[in-house]
């Protein structure tokens, strides 16, 4: 490796860990400000009300409308051991979330780094990786809602980060043991992942029989796979509450689908990379994330009717996932990188270069990732 490709290697990892530490003390500045909202003190209350940690594992914390209890657990463990600490409390109960999106974000671009670092590809294709990974952070961290819940003391920044880390697990079949232990958590997490799952289970039989799998050896490595997670997710499934909220509280299909149409928008990368993936055989492989994430787009109005037949309120939090659309774009982009590049005359692959940077920051890059982002700044390094 020369010295160039070291410096680049070296600036884009120094990149990803700035932007991490930019978002932390950003997060931390703003929810010392910030007090706890109606539902951030009802979760603190719902996880110390039940007698025992068994208790609260087995029944799920009472009146919650996910019955699913791992973030509980961690807010009953904060609780017991907040008179050991002198963090103040505002930022004490929110560091759960932070902490949890940040190490993913952290976890993620290191994984990749490495396996950037190590192939045998030609430089040009690294740099357009490595340029990519640090949209990575950037794009992750500061998205609009990702960023807003990850300083709450609720569960969503657990579910949605934890199901981040679930697509990328599904890149490799050498990270399966990974990917069942994090739908494992995930299904003790929310019990929305239910839908999300079964995205997954679509998107990944759909894959695998288009490279040719036997029906057999994908029946038994989705058993594999899912079941487990499938089982706990039955379970906390079937303590669901039902609420009586009103149309008025819970919203009408007409405010859905303006919601849905808006959002859709977020979708037109990942559509992109999926047909790009799906143009050459050697990267179907990667073409679960796209499907998952367009199945479950696809899949919006039948979640939408089944919290509303539950009697549950419509609210953006319910589909956070919506907002990994474009990361996990960038993600599924660096992937498919060296299938296109390679084996081109230097000057195609130049243009190569310039056409997949283009694309990748120009669809992930926008004005409120940028205000975010300016603003972090301000808030890790100017605070006052």
């Amino acid at each position: 490796m020369n010295f160039t490709q070291k410096f680049i290697c070296w600036l884009c990892l120094s990149f990803v860990i700035l932007t991490g530490i930019i978002f932390f003390f950003s997060e931390i500045h703003t929810a010392s400000q910030k007090k706890f909202w109606t539902d951030e003190t009802v979760g603190i209350n719902n996880a110390i009300t039940p007698k025992s940690y068994s208790q609260l594992i087995i029944n799920g914390p009472p009146g919650e409308a996910s019955p699913s209890p791992l973030y509980y657990v961690i807010l009953r463990f904060l609780d017991h051991h907040k008179n050991q600490t002198n963090i103040p409390k505002l930022i004490y109960f929110r560091l759960p979330g932070i902490l949890i999106t940040l190490a993913v974000a952290w976890l993620i671009c290191i994984i990749l780094w490495q396996e950037i670092r190590k192939n045998n590809i030609d430089i040009s294709t690294k740099i357009i990786q490595y340029i990519l990974l640090m949209a990575i952070p950037f794009r992750f961290l500061f998205e609009e809602d990702v960023y807003y819940y990850a300083m709450e003391s609720r569960v969503y920044a657990l579910w949605n980060s934890l199901w981040f880390l679930c697509l990328f697990f599904t890149f490799n079949d050498r990270y399966t043991k990974y990917l069942i232990a994090t739908l494992i958590i995930l299904a003790f997490t929310a019990t929305g992942i239910s839908f999300q799952i079964v995205a997954l289970i679509f998107a990944y039989i759909i894959i695998k029989i288009m490279e040719g799998e036997t029906l057999k050896n994908i029946s038994l490595n989705s058993i594999k796979i899912f079941f487990i997670p499938l089982c706990i997710i039955f379970y906390y499934g079937i303590k669901v509450p039902s609420f009586n909220y009103t149309e008025e509280m819970w919203g009408t299909w007409q405010v859905f689908f303006s919601f849905w149409q808006e959002n859709s928008r977020k979708f037109y990368f990942i559509i992109f990379t999926a047909i790009l993936c799906l143009i050459k055989k050697e990267t179907r492989k990667f073409c679960i994330i796209p499907l998952t994430m367009i199945i479950l787009l696809l899949l919006g109005p039948v979640i939408y009717h089944i919290t509303r037949a539950k009697g549950c309120f419509m609210t953006n939090r319910q589909y956070i996932y919506y907002h990994l659309a474009k990361v996990l774009g960038i993600l599924t982009f660096i992937k498919l990188i060296p299938y296109y590049v390679k084996q081109k005359t230097p000057k195609l692959s130049i243009i190569y270069s310039i056409i997949f940077i283009s694309i990748g920051l120009g669809f992930t890059i926008n004005n409120k990732a940028i205000l975010a982002f300016a603003e972090g700044i301000k808030n890790a390094f100017l605070p006052g």
